[in-house]
């Protein structure tokens, strides 16, 4: 079941209200079938075609129609004319795409150091110590404009697996999350960075929201912490 306490909901007046909804009874069979066959496989294979199948679940939901792409609206938002895409063609496509990426990663770039992933709240940056990196990058969520968590819901039941929003640094009103909220979590943000950065090294920061005073009081916090 999908949340009752979703911030932008332009799906539940239509009668959806669980993940199985935004398919055709075609599809949600293929795609259980699928996802069954590739949770038997042993990694890193199960992985790749997981990748794959991730990027497949949009394409063939009731979310895209011919002049829509799913999720383009930054919602769950159900076009009235939306098509039903062949699932094997549209995994067996993403799956090629996938495979040519990795091909022209391996033959155009070298890696000389082995890179590790950290599942963790980017305001605690757990696992960094201090003056230990060269240069940070980040997009935070833009306030209220996109709803990462909720957009995510899909992709993670699939996957199965589990999110705590209570984490999430956004404006939200259904999780009591206002932009005093925001400002506070950013400031944390901002002074953690400050400190696992080594001495003189870079920050980059990407941010999109038409609220000037959101804009004014982020670039003051990041002035303040120096």
């Amino acid at each position: 079941l999908i949340p009752e306490n979703f911030y932008k909901d332009r799906f539940s007046y239509k009668g959806y209200s669980k993940v199985s909804d935004f398919y055709t009874d075609r599809n949600l069979k293929a795609l259980s079938i699928l996802h069954d066959e590739i949770k038997k496989l042993k990694n890193p294979i199960k992985n790749y075609f997981l990748l794959c199948f991730s990027n497949t679940l949009l394409h063939v939901s009731d979310l895209k129609s011919e002049n829509v792409r799913p999720l383009s609206v930054n919602n769950y938002w159900i076009p009235n004319n939306y098509l039903e895409e062949n699932v094997w063609w549209r995994f067996e496509e993403r799956c090629k795409r996938f495979t040519e990426g990795i091909s022209y990663l391996s033959k155009e770039y070298k890696i000389n150091s082995k890179s590790k992933i950290y599942k963790s709240s980017g305001i605690s940056l757990k696992n960094t110590n201090e003056n230990s990196i060269d240069y940070i990058i980040t997009d935070p969520p833009y306030g209220d404009v996109i709803q990462y968590s909720e957009l995510s819901f899909i992709w993670n039941t699939w996957l199965e697996e589990s999110f705590n929003p209570n984490e999430e640094l956004i404006i939200n009103p259904k999780q009591n999350k206002d932009n005093k909220y925001y400002l506070k979590e950013f400031l944390k943000f901002s002074k953690k960075i400050k400190t696992v950065l080594k001495k003189d090294k870079y920050f980059t920061l990407c941010f999109h929201n038409k609220n000037l005073s959101i804009w004014t009081n982020l670039l003051n916090i990041l002035f303040l912490e120096g």
